[in-house]
């Protein structure tokens, strides 16, 4: 009953098959979700009509960082989450993370346990992904300085593919979106860093997430795209001052 209070917000770029099949996983599903497809031709209309009015499909073939920063003020939820177009979400514990923020408002974001997936040969894999993501990723220290020490001593992506309150999610996007690093996948390290840092987050020991491993990530499309420029390049080498 509280997932009318959740978007999630999916970019896709060349892979419409699997945007296609995330709109049909969505569609007539009580959450709000918003396609950005950064593709060269849009999917065809006469598909688009197939779905429900809870799917909103936009596309505008435009960088990545261009279409989330668009799409910031398109959220009319009190709850947001940043997905991908071939991963999959369980209703029922997304349910349950906005339930828990909702009980407790000092917490800002909320995710449960993961598990890869792949699909070859007819065969659905699965395999463990996300070790750390788990109750020791709770974050639930006063001290904002004391809950950073602690994720990055045993880091896991546990805010940037959670639940998040919208309005501090908006506040972190808008600072991370606005400008892109060189650096690889800075974004992610922005959000960790950024939500972590405005309130608490906590875990639940239900599985939430089913990530795909069915596809090659989309790489070298843009600066922070670049797998070569890691951070610890990025970081000391003068060039980048």
């Amino acid at each position: 009953p509280l997932l009318e209070k959740l978007t999630i917000i999916i970019p896709t770029y060349k892979r419409q098959i699997f945007a296609i099949r995330c709109m049909q996983y969505w569609s007539g599903k009580k959450i709000s979700i918003i396609i950005l497809d950064g593709s060269k031709f849009s999917v065809d209309v006469k598909i688009l009509n197939k779905f429900e009015k809870n799917i909103t499909y936009y596309h505008n073939p435009i960088g990545y960082y261009e279409r989330i920063l668009s799409a910031i003020n398109l959220i009319k939820t009190d709850y947001v989450l940043l997905g991908c177009d071939d991963d999959f979400y369980i209703p029922s514990v997304l349910n349950t993370c906005i339930k828990k923020m909702n009980d407790k408002s000092e917490i800002i974001s909320c995710c449960g346990r993961a598990l890869g997936f792949d699909y070859k040969n007819n065969l659905v894999y699965g395999n463990d992904i996300y070790p750390r993501l788990n109750e020791k990723n709770n974050h639930l220290d006063t001290n904002p300085n004391d809950r950073i020490k602690k994720h990055f001593l045993n880091y896991e992506q546990s805010h940037t593919y959670a639940i998040t309150r919208s309005n501090i999610w908006k506040i972190a996007a808008k600072t991370i979106f606005s400008k892109e690093y060189s650096c690889y996948s800075m974004h992610e390290l922005q959000f960790e860093f950024l939500l972590n840092y405005a309130g608490k987050s906590t875990i639940i020991p239900e599985l939430m997430w089913l990530r795909s491993d069915e596809n090659q990530p989309i790489r070298d499309m843009s600066p922070s795209l670049q797998r070569s420029n890691t951070i610890q390049s990025w970081w000391y080498d003068k060039k980048f001052n």
